[in-house]
């Protein structure tokens, strides 16, 4: 008897080294996320170096979130050039060296002026993960790959709360 499709696909495509990589990436990106929205504004509010306002920390997490949305077809054009992986890795590397940049930073206005990069380089974290991630797609298998895409997203944000929360502590 023939193996099924869903038996196939788990067998030669969703443990492959190209998907398994990618879902350890989304996972570790998952503790960016969760610094991004938990940490942040704690830290944002406490550091010496801030001292921002809840409405600062408010325009600054829009401000990511605006660079995000209008960087999004750009990045997929360069993605397009470049590949997915590239941009992946450099969207991972330089949205970390900005939250090091944090300890040199003072003031709102450097602060707002870090949220549009940062969120530009996580829009191409997000976008090149996706590019990839349909690019390593086994074909007939959309399916079972978004979900084990989603489980290493919820696995990552299980696994980032309490870490990130016990770090900050």
């Amino acid at each position: 008897p023939q193996a099924s499709s869903s038996t196939v696909v788990l067998n030669k495509g969703l443990f492959s080294k190209p998907l398994l990589s990618l879902s350890l990436v989304r996972l570790l990106f998952m503790f960016n996320f969760n610094f991004e929205r938990g940490i942040m504004p704690i830290f944002l509010h406490e550091s010496e170096s801030f001292r921002a306002s809840e409405t600062q920390i408010g325009i600054y997490m829009g401000s990511i979130s605006f660079a995000s949305a209008l960087s999004q077809l750009f990045l997929g054009s360069i993605a397009d050039r470049i590949g997915s992986r590239k941009l992946m890795v450099f969207g991972l590397l330089a949205g970390g060296l900005s939250y090091v940049s944090l300890m040199y930073l003072d003031g709102v206005v450097s602060l707002y002026l870090l949220g549009v990069l940062q969120g530009i380089f996580f829009a191409a974290c997000e976008v090149s993960m996706m590019i990839h991630m349909m690019e390593i797609m086994p074909s007939g298998s959309s399916g079972i790959v978004m979900g084990f895409y989603g489980l290493s997203e919820d696995i990552g944000g299980i696994i980032a709360s309490p870490s990130l929360g016990l770090v900050y502590d």
